[in-house]
């Protein structure tokens, strides 16, 4: 997945540079720990090579939250409604002045996210 970041910076409309891979969350490890190339927010990538499930919903937040993420990204082969629900709450409830949007990127290059950030 690492070389494939300017992929995923072209479709998601952010300049992305690679932090690490198997970056350590603890007793975790997150896909991919990236930064915004002109801020230097944290970006975490998870890759999940089949449908949403509640086990990488939790990774993903733990992930996040264990390294001040600003951005996710949730590479899936498929979105549940339940899991975009959910991702849609969370984004709703952040704070406006931290753009902090979710994205997910199924396989089909469909790409969901907050629509206050959308991408182009």
């Amino acid at each position: 997945m690492p070389e494939n970041l300017v992929l995923l910076s072209d479709e998601i409309g952010i300049d992305i540079s690679l932090v690490q891979t198997e970056a350590s969350v603890g007793s975790f490890n997150v896909d991919i720990l990236a930064e915004e190339d002109n801020t230097g927010r944290k970006i975490v990538i998870e890759n999940q090579l089949e449908a949403t499930d509640q086990d990488h919903l939790g990774k993903i937040i733990t992930y996040a939250s264990g390294v001040d993420a600003d951005t996710i990204v949730w590479i899936v082969e498929s979105v549940r409604d339940e899991h975009k629900q959910a991702v849609d709450w969370l984004n709703e409830r952040t704070d406006s002045n931290i753009p902090r949007p979710a994205h997910h990127l199924s396989q089909e290059d469909s790409v969901f996210c907050d629509q206050r950030y959308p991408v182009q």
